[in-house]
């Protein structure tokens, strides 16, 4: 059963509209994520953050879409974007449930050098994508990103015990 937003996005969306519509985009692989779109020239892509999803970008849609192509992903699971079974388990494989059907999805959408925009979880798909180097990410920008400080530093194992 396709999701559909509820009334409070619905008039946010119909603020948007004609710059930037809500589309659904299915994978090859299965499932579908929800772009808020539009705009034309060099693409910026948003990446929302936990617990959030592609409207928190609202107040910078029609903004950013004068000037460029202005993609925001409804990360999986969050949002209007189907939530596809989770097969991986642990933190790296944890991160490529997000990053590899975004991945598959740019590599569609804006397939040219991109400006990549990532908030907290967001912001951690984002520096992976970039990482991967399977995106052409010409500028990154990371927004209180989780996954980087000094909490995630490998640490030196601790030892106890007498000689």
């Amino acid at each position: 059963m396709p999701l559909t937003p509820g009334p409070i996005e619905s008039h946010l969306l119909g603020q948007l509209a004609p710059m930037v519509a809500s589309r659904s985009h299915w994978l090859p692989g299965g499932g579908s994520i929800r772009v808020l779109e539009g705009g034309s020239g060099p693409p910026v892509v948003l990446l929302h953050g936990r617990g959030h999803a592609s409207p928190m970008w609202f107040s910078y849609l029609t903004v950013l879409a004068r000037g460029r192509t202005v993609l925001a992903v409804d990360l999986p699971g969050f949002g209007l974007s189907s939530f596809p079974e989770m097969r991986l388990r642990g933190g790296e494989k944890g991160v490529r449930f997000f990053t590899e059907p975004v991945e598959e999805l740019l590599q569609t959408l804006a397939p040219g050098p991109m400006a990549l925009v990532g908030h907290s979880l967001g912001g951690l798909v984002a520096l992976e994508l970039t990482l991967r180097g399977k995106v052409p990410v010409e500028r990154l920008v990371l927004i209180d990103a989780m996954g980087l400080g000094p909490g995630m530093a490998p640490q030196p194992a601790s030892f106890s015990g007498g000689a």
